[in-house]
């Protein structure tokens, strides 16, 4: 794993050195670095790039003003913890660069231990390929989103989340029973996940899926069981978006209320506001105009969905077990298992499809470990032509996307 992101960092490094930049949103960074320790700005510029300075600048200062309010804290406050255990026993070290090591480490660290999580689901899980095990291991490690998984972005955190929530899971399930106290602990895992991504309250959908196909039943008390226990997950699963929303309320309404048009709605949102004002995220707004230019960057990303999503559904056994959920009463083997990010995946490519930018969309698959499974089953089953493609995707496809990436040559 180590070699894997000192090859990414490698390629970065080469890129920033020698690929013109394009637009940039590095100016905390750059501001620290550029002149007093231009040597330093250079050699460490790839892991931070666009929107890692904003994360950067959290983690230094906090939030300040209203356009970093799109970035929630939960990868910064790690990151801050880190860089504090690094000046205690350097206190020497710049605090700014502290920050910048402490990513990396903690990047490297939440990679090594999202792999062995991901092995360990796979032994949790009946009746499971070795050579899919194998390969999605191997895509985990290195792949085009890898980028992301190695400088100042919070996929690295938001993966582990959700491999740890899913182990949970996985080890429940291969008890044969799914009960509240097997609800209680992936919930908890996912809610953390609601600080480090908006979209972090989906993945209480997997703790709901798994807990209804194992309680449900046609009686009075079963029923009102499951939708008290649904609702609580729910309910926590949310809270950290409204915490991160309240937060950002009371930060900048209770300075100058006025200048903000949502400061006088009922349901104020901050990180509607700032993703509108300052990124122009709504609806079908990714495919105006100049922003078209990124379905190069990520059309192998939607074609590998889209034949995947084809695949399962052209299987009869996996539509039966999608479509007949009540009658699904115990999970027997990985596409039992994979059902519910199914569903997900379909809510994600939605989403990906008409509000996100599309060069956002490799970001946002990045942080769900299923997502690896899915490449890896898609390859195991394609014939030669799709492995080809495939292994271009993984190879020097991915030098693409990391040069593209880092320089942020495309627009947005």
């Amino acid at each position: 794993m180590a070699v894997s992101r000192l090859v990414i960092y490698a390629i970065s490094l080469i890129s920033s050195l020698f690929v013109e930049h394009g637009e940039q949103s590095v100016g905390l960074y750059e501001k620290m670095f550029s002149v007093q320790y231009p040597t330093v700005f250079k050699l460490l510029r790839p892991l931070v790039f666009y929107d890692g300075d904003f994360f950067f600048e959290i983690a230094l200062t906090g939030y300040n003003y209203d356009k970093i309010h799109a970035f929630f804290p939960g990868f910064p406050l790690v990151v801050r913890l880190g860089q504090i255990i690094i000046n205690f026993c350097f206190p020497s070290l710049d605090k700014p660069l502290a920050v910048i090591v402490s990513t990396w480490i903690i990047n490297l660290l939440l990679s090594i231990f999202t792999l062995y999580l991901m092995k360990k689901i796979f032994e949790l899980i009946p009746s499971i390929d070795s050579r899919l095990k194998d390969l999605t291991l191997k895509v985990l490690i290195i792949n085009p989103m890898s980028i992301y998984l190695s400088s100042f972005y919070s996929e690295g955190l938001f993966l582990f989340i959700q491999t740890l929530g899913l182990c949970f899971i996985a080890n429940s399930l291969s008890k044969n029973h799914f009960t509240v106290l097997d609800v209680i602990l992936p919930t908890l895992v996912f809610c953390l996940g609601g600080f480090v991504r908006s979209n972090g309250f989906l993945s209480g959908g997997f703790v709901l899926y798994f807990y209804i196909i194992y309680n449900f039943r046609l009686r009075l008390w079963p029923i009102i069981k499951v939708l008290v226990v649904s609702g609580a997950v729910m309910a926590i699963s949310v809270i950290p978006f409204l915490i991160v929303q309240y937060t950002g309320y009371q930060t900048l309404c209770s300075r100058s209320a006025d200048d903000y048009d949502f400061c006088k709605r009922r349901f104020p949102s901050v990180y509607n506001f700032v993703q509108k004002k300052y990124w122009d995220v709504e609806f079908l707004s990714a495919i105006e105009g100049r922003r078209l230019a990124n379905l190069v960057y990520i059309l192998p990303i939607f074609s590998i969905l889209f034949f995947y999503g084809a695949e399962k559904l052209r299987l009869g056994s996996f539509r039966d077990r999608m479509f007949n959920i009540l009658r699904l009463e115990r999970v027997k083997d990985l596409e039992d298992f994979l059902v519910p990010s199914f569903y997900l995946f379909l809510i994600l490519l939605l989403v990906g499809l008409t509000v996100m930018h599309y060069n956002s969309f490799t970001r946002l698959l990045a942080g769900y470990p299923l997502f690896y499974i899915f490449i890896a089953e898609l390859y195991l089953s394609s014939g030669d032509r799709a492995k080809k493609a495939l292994r271009f995707w993984m190879g020097p496809f991915q030098i693409f996307v990391t040069v593209f990436a880092v320089n942020n040559y495309l627009p947005i």
